[in-house]
């Protein structure tokens, strides 16, 4: 049983045929280019570049008059600003038009080097990674998953295997990322009583939460945005009657590819990979760059685009094909009576 179960493919390129090339790029790469907002851009092609200013707001590193929110940008020094990526780079960065096409397309990656590069903290400015301490028991992380309807076994494992526990402050859930090594490379928190969500301090973002795995299945990968939709997926899969662990799972905390790609290096089995990244336009881009990316990189890949069919991402889908289950029992012990 392979990636062959993922069989909804979203995108398709229509009258690929008829496309007319215009100075190097077609029609239909110029109309997908300016779909793109700068600020997902950024996020997926240079997230040291910009930093949180507000709560829906950014800002560039190297431009901090250069602000980013509700899907447009303005540069305040320069007084110029506009929404799509393909504005971004040829007002800021200076591209022309046809690399700023086949940048944000995926076709040929221009790397851009800042003239002047964002600051990078030495290491001896960089703060040390450490695990936050652990509380005597799990009962508020259970409880709290078990409330996003990920199932017991899979909490159960994922403790047992270190790679989730309760923090002893805030009580927060605390996913782990580790390396081949089985080093402690990467941690993050998701509140068990509030949204909050953060990275710790001095992880790698090279790595990421990976599911437990048992007798798996060492070609095929899927990936999703959080640790909880990891869950949630696997969850839906035990719930369709499969084996869940048989398949190899991984966060990539975001929509970046960087844990994706360190995953592969150390992976090279794998050959199949379901991109099971949020249904929204974030996720989606993202989905679609990863994809051309992979096939790019080793035409093995076989790279499958699977957003939830239901709801924004997994764990929103599991909640509603719980809710639904649950109403259908009502409804029969109704019936019954």
């Amino acid at each position: 049983m392979g990636i062959s179960q993922f069989n909804r493919c979203f995108f398709t390129l229509k009258n690929r045929k008829e496309a007319i090339i215009l100075a190097g790029v077609s029609k239909e790469q110029i109309e997908k280019a300016r779909q793109m907002n700068a600020l997902t851009y950024l996020q997926i092609y240079e997230p040291n570049s910009i930093r949180k200013c507000g709560s829906q707001q950014w800002q560039l590193v190297e431009h901090d008059s250069l602000k980013l929110s509700n899907d447009k940008w303005f540069w305040f020094s320069q007084r110029i600003g506009g929404a799509s990526a393909l504005d971004f780079l040829v007002k800021v960065r200076g591209m022309d038009f046809v690399n700023a096409v086949n940048s944000i397309c995926g076709n040929e990656f221009i790397a851009y080097t800042a003239r002047t590069k964002p600051k990078v903290n030495s290491e001896s400015q960089r703060k040390d990674f450490i695990l936050p301490k652990k509380h005597r028991d799990n009962f508020k992380v259970i409880a709290y998953l078990q409330s996003r309807g990920i199932d017991r076994e899979i909490i159960d494992r994922c403790i047992a295997d270190g790679k989730l526990y309760e923090s002893e402050k805030y009580h927060s859930c605390v996913f782990v990322g580790t390396n081949t090594d089985n080093e402690v490379k990467f941690a993050c928190l998701r509140g068990t009583s509030s949204t909050f969500k953060q990275d710790i301090e001095g992880s790698s973002k090279q790595y990421g939460f990976t599911a437990p795995t048992k007798n798996a299945d060492k070609a095929i990968l899927i990936v999703c945005e959080s640790p909880i939709d990891v869950l949630a997926q696997a969850t839906l899969d035990k719930k369709a009657g499969l084996v869940w662990d048989k398949f190899q799972r991984l966060s990539l905390g975001g929509i970046s590819d960087a844990p994706l790609m360190k995953y592969l290096e150390n992976h090279s089995e794998i050959d199949s990979i379901a991109l099971c990244l949020d249904n929204d336009k974030a996720g989606q881009t993202a989905a679609l760059i990863i994809k051309n990316k992979l096939e790019k990189m080793n035409e093995k890949y076989k790279v499958l685009i699977a957003p939830p069919f239901v709801g924004k991402d997994y764990n929103e889908m599991l909640i509603h094909i719980l809710k639904e289950e649950q109403g259908k029992r009502k409804l029969q012990i109704e019936v019954s009576r």
